[in-house]
């Protein structure tokens, strides 16, 4: 008889605890975008930097013609600094719409 009267005093302590699964707090979404849009901003600055180099490099490559003919050093220089930056904008492109705006407009959704 004492366990059942404890029972109604403490109902916690009979019935086994369920956990609900919330979603996610407005604290959890803005950490998460500021993970992504810091993953989306580093990758940026590398490529700009790896541009950068890809373009001294493609300068002296037109000073000082390496690879023989006028043709092979324009392929060879600007050539591939147009292919590289051209690759990284939609390399760019595509990381933004995965990271960042899919995950606004699943927001944006959710209010409407």
């Amino acid at each position: 008889m004492l366990c059942h009267f404890s029972s109604l005093h403490y109902p916690h302590t009979s019935m086994p605890t369920q956990r609900t699964s919330r979603p996610a707090t407005h604290e959890q979404i803005s950490k998460s975008r500021v993970v992504n849009a810091s993953i989306l901003t580093f990758l940026t600055v590398l490529i700009f930097l790896i541009l950068l180099y890809h373009f001294i490099w493609a300068v002296q490559v037109m000073m000082y013609q390496p690879y023989g003919n006028l043709l092979n050093n324009i392929v060879y220089g600007p050539g591939t600094l147009i292919a590289n930056a051209g690759l990284s904008s939609k390399l760019i492109k595509y990381i933004n719409t995965k990271l960042v705006e899919d995950k606004i407009e699943a927001d944006y959704k959710k209010y409407i």
